[in-house]
């Protein structure tokens, strides 16, 4: 016999009173704990009471029969195993019985209480089973239920952390690209998009494009040497000059084991001209501070120069003039003396007019080197500068060309700044623009307009000369840069005006072709009071 270590809850139902005291001194002499019902309706509310672990079930009893008894137990109380015990030879009754869902079944009379004691610990112990498999089965439902939960809430946040990488990849101001083992394209960004100027759909799966553009071996370079922060130039597909900066890593493939790349290209073109920007300014206040030298270490002798100059004209006037009634044959400096006489005011002149030109060049140089800090500003009209300008450098105009043309917009808003300054920047392209044209046949035109969308007022100087080189344009505004040093130019004008024009916050531009012309833009924001 089976050893029962919690006693286990029998129901007896039978209608005889016999019976169930037989059954109940037998099972209570085992071990478990008996409840007895003289019928069907008192059995139900000792079940729905005492929760058996087995109920003896006799099927033929008054008012509610074994079988409808079954079949109201199957619905309350579904894991209770039920033993059939049926006194009939009908063996229909217990197939029936057993349909219905009893577990087992007895025939009366029983004849040995061994074999009730067999099905009753047969069907308890099946009971029990049942019970930890549907504990078990729960446990593992929840269980599994709980890591459904927990496998939802990792791919949850796997979707979160993906869609937040590819967030970052696809936002990133730098062109990703990944490469299989065939230099195929597996992934491609919305940076390496802008870059190479196609779009992911157009180009996974597809050879990298821009490798055609590399020769064999710096291609191999990229493909097999580990690089970093490698400079290439590049010719986009606007066909514009780049520089890139390239840092490259091996990526293994999972499914082949093949090693593919990844490539991260900086389009680095902008940064290595401010580069270039802030190397050339950093040189430009290094000459800045040789020139303020220079132009006060010449400015005080050509000033004793000019001072002595008139002096020693009239001195050598005088000496000449009184010679000449003493001895009007004698030579001077191997000469004769009317020769001297002659030649002496035009060798003074000449003179004169290279130390004035010394102290223009001087005043170039100061005006380059330094900026006065303590200059008035006032909001004024641009177009009186214009006209001040052009009346200044109206000889100059005359001389260039027949061809002069002007238009000036009406109502422009002030600008603020020093217009004096401004009719020096003014002066300065007209002059460079009159030296440009071939023959007067050529056309000089000024106009000035507002700019709206700018927010600026705009002057445009535009010339039919000789145009400016492509290689010399970048530095036309460089101190010293002149390509008119033979006919006395000094490389200034130009850069004092481009200085004049940042310091009131504006912009000088040039557009030019050689054998074209030139267009020179001149753009200065109007005066916040506006």
């Amino acid at each position: 016999m089976p050893i029962v270590t919690e006693p286990a809850k029998i129901l007896v139902i039978d209608d005889q009173e016999a019976l169930r005291v037989t059954y109940r001194d037998f099972l209570e002499d085992l071990g478990y704990v008996v409840f007895d019902a003289a019928s069907g309706r008192h059995g139900l509310e000792l079940a729905a009471r005492e929760q058996p672990e087995l109920i003896l079930l006799d099927l033929y009893m008054p008012e509610l029969d074994g079988l409808a008894t079954l079949e109201v137990l199957r619905k309350t109380a579904p894991d209770i195993p039920v033993i059939v015990i049926s006194g009939t030879d009908d063996i229909r009754d217990v197939v029936e019985a057993l349909r219905r869902g009893a577990t087992d079944y007895l025939t009366k009379p029983i004849l040995s209480l061994d074999v009730l004691s067999h099905a009753v610990s047969s069907g308890i112990e099946r009971g029990r089973l049942k019970s930890l498999q549907q504990s078990y089965q729960q446990s593992l439902e929840q269980e599994v239920e709980k890591r459904t939960h927990e496998l939802e809430d990792a791919c949850r946040q796997l979707n979160a952390s993906h869609a937040t990488l590819d967030a970052l990849f696809q936002a990133v101001p730098l062109a990703i690209i990944e490469l299989d083992h065939h230099q195929q394209v597996k992934l491609w960004n919305r940076g390496a998009q802008q870059l190479f100027g196609l779009s992911a759909a157009e180009i996974i799966g597809a050879p990298c494009p821009f490798l055609t553009q590399f020769d064999s071996e710096l291609c191999h370079r990229i493909l097999h040497e580990p690089l970093r922060n490698f400079e290439l130039n590049y010719t986009d597909h606007r066909n514009k000059a780049r520089i890139l900066s390239l840092s490259n890593a091996r990526n293994a493939e999972k499914m082949s084991g093949q090693a593919g790349l990844i490539l991260i290209f900086e389009d680095i073109t902008e940064r290595m001209r401010l580069r270039k920007e802030s190397e050339r300014a950093s040189r430009l206040a290094s000459l800045g501070q040789l020139s303020a030298g220079v132009a006060h270490e010449i400015n005080n002798p050509n000033g004793l120069i000019m001072l002595n100059l008139q002096t020693l004209r009239d001195l050598l006037h005088d000496a000449l003039a009184e010679l000449a009634h003493l001895s009007p044959e004698v030579r001077i400096g191997g000469l004769p003396l009317n020769r001297a006489r002659q030649l002496a005011p035009q060798l003074a002149t000449e003179m004169e007019d290279s130390a004035r030109r010394i102290r223009e060049i001087v005043e170039d140089l100061k005006d380059f080197a330094y900026r006065d800090g303590h200059e008035k500003t006032q909001d004024f009209d641009l177009n009186i500068s214009i006209a001040k300008a052009l009346r200044l450098a109206h000889t100059t105009i005359r001389k260039a060309t027949d061809h002069f043309s002007q238009s000036l917009a009406t109502r422009l808003p002030p600008i603020t700044g020093n217009p004096h300054r401004m009719e020096q920047v003014i002066v300065n392209l007209l002059v460079n623009a009159c030296q440009a044209l071939p023959n007067r046949a050529a056309k000089l035109s000024l106009h000035s307009r507002w700019n709206p969308q700018a927010r600026c007022v705009e002057i445009r100087v535009m010339d039919e000369g000789c145009g400016i080189s492509p290689e010399n344009l970048p530095y036309i505004t460089d101190p010293f840069f002149t390509t008119r040093r033979e006919a006395g130019g000094t490389g200034l004008g130009l850069s004092v005006s481009a200085r004049i024009v940042r310091e009131h916050g504006g912009k000088l531009e040039f557009h030019s072709e050689p054998g074209q012309g030139t267009t020179i833009l001149l753009q200065l924001p109007a005066s916040r009071s506006k």
